[in-house]
């Protein structure tokens, strides 16, 4: 698997440090540093560092989908649902009903709403 520019630059900068600590000679620095820089995918790097530290990864560490998010990772409802709910339950209220109520009001009504059912779920986990 190819791997990114900045990991390029990590392994980079673990060969320097390296070098600076006196555990690869100038002569491996240079050749390490040139292998680097011809190097495509991740089995290319892992070897130039092999002694150097173990945890280097073989592959891609977490696959990233097309939206750049991880697909591991949940994601929380964003704003929009809630003001859709909120301006539903104002249209109704208003058309049905004739009673204008400022929109802000539904709003905060949702949220409360959503706060208490939140904090119910927490504190019976506990």
């Amino acid at each position: 698997m190819r791997f990114a520019e900045s990991d390029r630059e990590t392994v980079a900068a673990m060969l320097r440090d390296a070098h600076a600590d006196g555990r690869l000679t100038y002569q491996e620095f240079s050749e390490r540093l040139d292998d680097l820089y011809q190097a495509n995918t991740y089995a290319d790097l892992a070897p130039i560092v092999a002694d150097l530290r173990r945890s280097f990864p073989a592959s891609s560490p977490t696959p990233v989908t097309a939206s750049g998010r991880s697909p591991t990772r949940t994601r929380r409802p964003g704003l929009l649902p809630i003001f859709v709910v909120c301006a539903a339950i104002w249209f109704v209220v208003v058309v049905g009903h004739g009673i204008v109520l400022p929109f802000i009001f539904w709003i905060l009504i949702l949220f409360v709403v959503l706060r208490i059912v939140r904090h119910r779920r927490r504190s019976s986990y506990r």
